[in-house]
């Protein structure tokens, strides 16, 4: 009711839950003050005082009960919001340390090994796991050492907890004990010779949807940190968009790999050149049929080395796009 209470005799209140030691043949009555702890019309606690005899506070006890009391609860509120900030410093720290380290390479191999030195640098536990989804499964491409054995591995999205991590797109936090925690794992989690203390899973995001999970498994101190689970999913949030980019990089390299591959092999001379007619690439047939080195030709316009039908490409080259220009022309070689 967040009304302070005065009881001179604790026997003759009904407001007083009697413990076996109130018993008249133990510590018997007693007199007791309580009041709220109050702070910005928030109840923080409680503050109780006890005497081992009825009539010992008066109203000045009360009273100055009553100011002790305003001033703890804002002493205790201002303590909550202090712990509160370095808690949330502590994850923001967290989670720029993982940012920065997380983009540091762009192979997708590289970037796994980062994410799970980061996850258990933070976290501080013995073993991380990552795994991806792929054809309605996970598949666990990367962990640390001591579960390695899980590399490899496949896990249907209706099993284990990290299956069950991927479809509800949420974390999960198990701090119990190895015989409430090991039913939970399906058999492809488990891992042979360690006794799972306590499993940490969070989905690993990339624009809405699940594409991965992020395991934390054991923390060295025994149990995990409050902020456990939050740092864990900002890891894995983290992790999605920069696997995403270092996929979309690996995708362009191949490609990019493959053009060139195509380029520079064909057996015809291929020149390329950008909408005002700089030349900007050219391949080996065509450095061995001009006799031009590709420096030397990187600073010609194409103009240069062979007649251009303008009336096909128009005088800006502004036809070409629209449809192939064909035609034949001279090309002109180093002796002219």
């Amino acid at each position: 009711n967040r009304q302070s209470v005065l009881v001179p005799d604790t026997s003759k209140d009904s407001r007083w839950l009697r413990r076996e030691d109130d018993a008249i043949d133990h510590s018997g009555a007693k007199s007791a003050i309580c009041v709220p702890l109050m702070a910005r019309e928030k109840l923080v606690g409680v503050l109780t005082l006890v005497h081992p005899s009825p009539g010992a506070y008066n109203n000045e006890h009360f009273e100055l009960m009553q100011a002790i009391a305003d001033q703890a609860g804002i002493a205790v509120l201002n303590a909550r919001l202090f712990s509160e900030s370095q808690r949330q410093a502590r994850v923001m720290t967290a989670l720029a340390e993982g940012a920065a380290r997380l983009n540091s390479s762009v192979r997708i191999d590289d970037l796994f090994e980062n994410i799970l030195i980061q996850t258990k640098q933070t976290l501080q536990v013995e073993i991380t796991a990552l795994a991806m989804v792929e054809d309605q499964e996970l598949v666990f491409h990367a962990a640390s050492p001591e579960g390695a054995s899980l590399i490899g591995r496949h896990i249907k999205l209706r099993e284990g907890i990290a299956g069950m991590v991927a479809r509800q797109g949420r974390g999960i936090i198990i701090p119990t004990s190895m015989s409430d925690t090991q039913p939970l794992l399906s058999e492809v989690e488990k891992i042979q010779g360690v006794a799972v203390r306590a499993f940490a899973c969070a989905p690993i995001h990339v624009q809405g949807r699940v594409i991965g999970v992020l395991e934390a498994i054991n923390p060295l101190a025994k149990s995990f940190d409050p902020d456990a689970l939050l740092v864990l999913t900002g890891l894995g949030a983290l992790a999605g968009t920069t696997i995403q980019n270092a996929q979309l990089f690996e995708s362009l390299d191949l490609a990019r790999k493959r053009y060139r591959d195509l380029f520079e092999d064909s057996i015809d001379p291929i020149i390329i050149t950008d909408l005002r007619g700089k030349i900007l690439e050219v391949n080996k047939q065509a450095v061995i049929f001009t006799g031009h080195s590709p420096s030397i030709l990187h600073n010609f316009r194409i103009d240069q080395i062979h007649d251009v039908n303008y009336e096909r490409t128009g005088p800006q080259f502004e036809h070409i796009g629209d449809a192939p220009a064909t035609y034949e022309s001279t090309l002109h070689d180093n002796h002219g």
